[in-house]
């Protein structure tokens, strides 16, 4: 019962949201998985993942490294198999700041190959995304088969060539049914609901 004020437009508001849920049951990287289970991490190919080793985007030890270890065809990690609603909207979203790699890729598809769900391809570079904390979204129709990868790195399919050694940084990630990205749901180990804002006398 707290009230929340948003600084994005310059000035101080009441943020009043509506109820959401974080789908990908870990935001911060502590219980990355080595072989596929839903709604957690995986990790899949030829990275490192260090917890808990950068000042995040809200001043705590919270943020992750991600380390590319060099010019494999496939470095990266993903949310695994994360349960959607085919037809529906839902957001990805999460914080990068690149290190020393040259760039980033967050891809969104069907479960069955990369680049499967239109317009659910981003990669972060060097102007975008470097030295400062930018939250990156991707807005997507869920696919018939009620399910999605989020992944995080990139392959050969990816469009993004390999990368050499090199360092990015990762904080609070989300899936959410929803048409934009609404403020950070923290999760470990399960989805997340947040309930709705609500502003009663606000005249008062």
């Amino acid at each position: 019962d707290i009230p929340r004020i948003d600084y994005t437009n310059g000035e101080p508001s009441i943020l009043l949201e509506p109820q959401s849920t974080n789908k990908l049951f870990d935001s911060n990287y502590q219980d990355i998985k080595t072989s596929g289970v839903a709604g957690f991490w995986l990790k899949a190919s030829s990275t490192s993942i260090t917890s808990n080793s950068v000042v995040g985007v809200y001043g705590l030890q919270s943020a992750a490294t991600f380390t590319y270890n060099g010019g494999a065809s496939s470095e990266y990690f993903y949310g695994y198999q994360v349960p959607v609603t085919s037809g529906n909207t839902y957001t990805v979203s999460g914080y990068v700041k690149l290190g020393t790699a040259s760039n980033f890729v967050i891809v969104v598809n069907n479960t069955l190959a990369w680049n499967t769900v239109s317009g659910a391809n981003y990669v972060a570079t060097k102007d975008n995304g470097h030295s400062i904390w930018k939250r990156f979204t991707i807005t997507f129709t869920a696919p018939a088969s009620n399910k999605v990868n989020v992944h995080l790195g990139y392959n050969q399919e990816s469009g993004v060539a390999n990368q050499a050694e090199g360092s990015v940084f990762l904080d609070a990630f989300q899936l959410e049914e929803l048409g934009y990205a609404s403020s950070i749901i923290p999760t470990s180990g399960s989805a997340v609901t947040r309930s709705a804002d609500a502003a009663n006398n606000a005249g008062n």
